[in-house]
C-alpha cells in the first residue's frame, strides 16, 4: 500500500509520499489516535488502519513442531523490534 517498488523508490497504489508519514500518521494507523495533519485523505488512512487491524495481533501459529525454534523466535524478535 505504501511501497510501489522493491527498493521503495516508487510510492504504492495509495500514492502516499514518504514526507507525509509523520508521527501523527503512524499513531493513527497503529494506535487509532486522531489524525490531525490532514496531508493524507481519510479514506486512505481507513484502508491502512483496516489492513493493520486485520493482520494484528498475530493470533495464529502455523508452524510445525520442529520449526518452532526458528519461526517462533524470528517472529518474536521481529515484532519486539517493531513494537
Amino acid at each position: 500500500m505504501l511501497q510501489g517498488s522493491i527498493d521503495g523508490s516508487l510510492p504504492g497504489y495509495l500514492g502516499i509520499k514518504p514526507e507525509d508519514l509523520s508521527l501523527d500518521f503512524w499513531s493513527h494507523i497503529f494506535l487509532g489516535e486522531k489524525y490531525t495533519s490532514g496531508k493524507v485523505p481519510q479514506y486512505k488512512l481507513d484502508q491502512l488502519r483496516e489492513s493493520f487491524l486485520y493482520w494484528y495481533p498475530m493470533d495464529l501459529r502455523c508452524s510445525a513442531k520442529d520449526l518452532i525454534k526458528n519461526h517462533l523466535t524470528m517472529a518474536l524478535f521481529n515484532h519486539a523490534a517493531i513494537w
